[in-house]
């Protein structure tokens, strides 16, 4: 347990630190005898947001999806992709090589509540997923196309596994963006090797 003394030699390192703006990073210290056991080489995140941006991006590419569909990343835990902190859904700006933070949990609860029942329903345990928001009527053909090229790039940049689901008009999940309705049908679920 940490004395007055050491606290105040802390602070004076803090304080008189030759970096102006020292940085807290955080880190999980367990501090009881009696926590269980937890692998603190392994990351708790799934993919590194670069790594997830250049295979939104390749997929893009290949299917020439730029004109028809827009891929949306939907994370259920904070911290599921590298330096996007927070639970929500995430779009890619591929133009100014950036992910754009949409929403998150609080924002839309039944959408939330809604993706998290069919994920506790198919028994899948990862928290982040990819889905696609469209104008288009969407035809097996393409999902199918998708769900392809989508598992070939997970595996080929990030050593990833997708499992996709497709839901028919009565399970859609429906996602509502500047007044307009849009109903996700494939969604792709993401998980480490």
């Amino acid at each position: 347990m940490r004395d007055l003394k050491s606290q105040l030699n802390l602070n004076v390192l803090i304080t008189q630190a030759a970096n102006n703006y020292p940085v807290s990073i955080p880190c999980p210290i367990l501090k009881h005898t009696d926590c269980y056991y937890v692998d603190l080489q392994k990351p708790a995140y799934i993919v590194d947001k670069d790594v997830l941006g250049q295979i939104i991006y390749e997929l893009l590419n290949k299917l020439d999806l730029t004109q028809c569909c827009t891929p949306i990343v939907i994370a259920l835990r904070d911290s599921t992709v590298n330096r996007m902190e927070s639970k929500g859904v995430y779009v890619l700006d591929s133009t100014n090589n950036q992910f754009i933070y949409l929403f998150g949990a609080k924002d839309q609860e039944k959408f939330f509540e809604e993706i998290n029942q069919i994920r506790m329903d198919l028994q899948i345990d990862t928290p982040l997923l990819l889905s696609y928001i469209s104008d288009f009527v969407d035809e097996t053909d393409f999902k199918r196309r998708y769900t392809t090229e989508l598992d070939c790039l997970l595996d080929l940049h990030g050593n990833l596994y997708g499992k996709h689901t497709f839901l028919d008009g009565s399970q859609e999940v429906e996602l509502t963006l500047l007044d307009k309705t849009f109903r996700l049908n494939l969604l792709h679920w993401i998980t480490k090797k």
